[in-house]
C-alpha cells in the first residue's frame, strides 16, 4: 500500500506540473495576443491618419495648388528681374528726354531677356546665353556695348548763355565729350555718369580713384 500510494502521489504530482504549465502557456500566449491587438489598434490609427493627409492633399490640388505655385514662381521670376536691372542702370544725363530714356532701356532689357537668362554670381548679375550655358557676360558689359544707352548717356549737347551750343572735345584718355570751358558742376557730373553706366558704385574703393584721375586730365585741358 506504501508503494502504491507513492507511485500514485507522483503520477498526481506530475500531471499537475503538466497541467501548470499547460496554463502558463495559455497565459502567455494571451498576453501576447493583447500586445498584438495593441498595436494592430496604433497601425489603424496610423493608417488612418495617412488618410487624412492624403484627403488635405487631394483637396490642394482641387483648389488649383499648382496654378498658385506657378504664379509664385512667376512673380519671384519678375521681381529678380526687376533687382538685376535696377543695379546696372546708369544715371542718365539730365539734358535727355524722359521718354527716350524709358523706350530706350525697355528695348534694352527686352533684347537681353530674349536671348539671356539672369543669374546672380558672386554679387554680380550675369547673362548667360540660353543656346550655349558656358557663354556668360556680365550685365554691366552688355550696358557698355549698347549703342542707344551710349548715346544716351553722351547727353544732348550742352547750351551756353544766349541758347548757344557748346563745342564738344576730345581729350586723350577720357572715354566721353566734354564741352569746352566747362564748369566744376559740369564735370563732376559728366564723371559720375561715366562711372555709373560702367557699374562702378560711389562705395567701390577705386572710385574715388578713379573720379579724380579723370577730372586731373579734363582739367588739364578745360581750365
Amino acid at each position: 500500500m506504501t508503494r502504491s500510494w507513492e507511485t500514485f502521489s507522483e503520477k498526481g504530482n506530475s500531471d499537475i506540473e503538466a497541467r501548470k504549465l499547460e496554463y502558463e502557456e495559455k497565459i502567455k500566449n494571451v498576453k501576447g495576443n493583447e500586445t498584438l491587438g495593441k498595436e494592430y489598434d496604433e497601425l489603424k490609427l496610423k493608417f488612418s491618419d495617412s488618410q487624412k493627409k492624403e484627403a488635405t492633399y487631394d483637396k490642394l490640388i482641387e483648389g488649383n495648388y499648382e496654378e498658385k505655385y506657378n504664379n509664385l514662381l512667376g512673380e519671384t521670376n519678375s521681381l529678380k528681374i526687376g533687382n538685376a536691372f535696377n543695379s546696372v542702370k546708369p544715371s542718365f544725363p539730365t539734358t535727355v528726354n524722359n521718354y527716350e530714356v524709358s523706350a530706350k532701356w525697355d528695348s534694352f532689357k527686352t533684347s537681353v531677356l530674349n536671348s539671356n537668362t539672369l543669374e546672380l554670381v558672386d554679387n554680380e548679375w550675369m547673362a548667360v546665353d540660353k543656346e550655349n550655358k558656358h557663354k556668360v557676360t556680365k550685365l554691366t558689359d552688355l550696358v557698355g556695348k549698347d549703342a542707344d544707352l551710349t548715346k544716351l548717356l553722351e547727353g544732348r549737347q550742352q547750351q551756353g548763355l544766349g541758347g548757344k551750343e557748346k563745342n564738344l572735345q576730345e581729350i586723350e584718355g577720357v572715354p566721353f565729350q566734354v564741352p569746352e570751358n566747362s564748369t566744376a558742376p559740369e564735370r563732376s557730373k559728366l564723371i559720375r555718369d561715366h562711372l555709373a553706366s560702367k557699374g562702378i558704385n560711389p562705395m567701390s574703393k577705386d572710385y574715388s580713384k578713379m573720379f579724380t584721375e579723370l577730372n586731373t586730365k579734363i582739367r588739364a585741358v578745360t581750365v
